[in-house]
């Protein structure tokens, strides 16, 4: 394993402020990552160490930049990696990149976002510098006023929904559209209910329904996860997550893995039996997830994107919402361009000599681009 470069705390180098970069890996460092989560009334569970390592690869760092000052706090939580080999003799080149879902340089207590930016920033790029990080990638939160103004490149990726619940039971039944209320009404005159279940007891029903519609939808291996990804759930993320599960005569027929910050829930993962479609269970399912949500006291229910803009999957998605599209984004950057364009230049010529063809040039980085 290289080693890393790191800044550690940097008291006085921002006026009354610190800069900390954490390993996971780390014990001291994984406290103190927790601790600062802790205090962040947002708490949102994507840059939770034990959300960002369930997507650790092999030689892959789970990291943390902090940031603690009297004009705000930043948490960003990344996976840094290792880019081999490396085309510049003996050093180690690596790029960093935020997990599955939604993330970036978090920011709350802000009172002045000029020196708040100034300051992290110019920090972080001093530290990346120093580790020789090629380049960026960040998938945003959908909350861009929880976030710290990025110096990079931004891209509207696509539509994802968002389904606030700050609203009484009459008034959201009648704002799904019109089917999703006939489907629900159906659902439940056929004797379907939702079981929840907050400690994962039925994973194994989980499991067999995820996967078989992950091999109905001709998946790719990326969506396919093992048992110890769902017990390092339960393990990292006490009161984090919960499965909520559709039953018809004691046997689920749906169920979805929801995440849970202090304000938000996400749809993570799920799947319904279709030998059951014709009974409408999901919509069901949905229903009751928005309903046991807003029970909680939370502000919204991220029901997240289809596979491509405008799909199936996405305009069912927004039928619980009619009103609630927000732009999905991502951010990245090229930090060392010299060896950007090397390592751009070598992916090429091996995609040259196997005769592939790349088709999606907005990937990023390009030298990652699956051939």
């Amino acid at each position: 394993m290289s080693t890393l470069h790191q800044h550690g705390d940097l008291e006085g180098r921002v006026m009354d402020s610190s800069f900390y970069i954490w390993d996971a890996d780390d014990p001291k460092d994984h406290q103190a990552w927790i601790d600062f989560w802790l205090s962040w009334p947002e708490r949102e569970v994507s840059s939770h160490p034990g959300y960002v390592g369930l997507f650790k690869g092999q030689g892959d760092r789970i990291m943390c930049a902090a940031y603690k000052s009297r004009d705000g706090f930043v948490l960003y939580a990344f996976i840094l990696r290792e880019v081999r080999p490396s085309p510049i003799a003996d050093t180690v080149l690596r790029d960093m990149t935020t997990p599955y879902g939604y993330g970036g340089p978090f920011v709350w207590g802000l009172t002045d976002v000029a020196n708040v930016s100034k300051g992290f920033w110019s920090t972080f790029d001093e530290w990346a510098a120093a580790n020789s990080v090629v380049t960026e990638f960040i998938r945003f939160a959908l909350f861009p006023e929880k976030l710290l103004p990025y110096p990079g490149e931004v891209s509207c990726r696509s539509q994802n929904v968002v389904r606030s619940l700050q609203v009484d039971d009459d008034s959201l039944f009648k704002s799904f559209e019109a089917k999703v209320r006939k489907n629900v009404r159906k659902a439940v005159r056929h004797g379907l209910a939702v079981k929840i279940d907050e400690d994962g007891s039925y994973l194994a029903d989980f499991m067999r329904i995820y996967e078989s519609t992950m091999n109905r939808r001709e998946a790719t291996s990326g969506y396919y996860f093992p048992r110890k990804f769902f017990e390092a759930i339960k393990r990292n993320l006490p009161g984090q997550f919960a499965y909520l599960h559709v039953v018809l005569d004691e046997n689920i027929v749906s169920t979805e893995l929801v995440l849970l910050s202090h304000d938000t829930s996400y749809s993570f993962l799920g799947g319904t039996d279709s030998s059951y479609f014709d009974l409408r269970p999901n919509d069901l399912l949905k229903y009751e997830i928005i309903r046991w949500s807003r029970s909680k006291g939370l502000k919204h229910f991220v029901l997240g994107g289809g596979a491509a803009p405008n799909d199936g999957i996405e305009r069912y998605k927004r039928s619980f919402a009619p009103s609630g599209n927000v732009d999905f984004l991502t951010g990245q950057r090229i930090l060392m361009p010299q060896a950007y364009e090397q390592l751009v230049l070598r992916r090429e010529a091996e995609s040259s000599a196997s005769d592939a063809r790349d088709t999606d040039h907005a990937f990023f980085p390009a030298y990652r681009r699956p051939a």
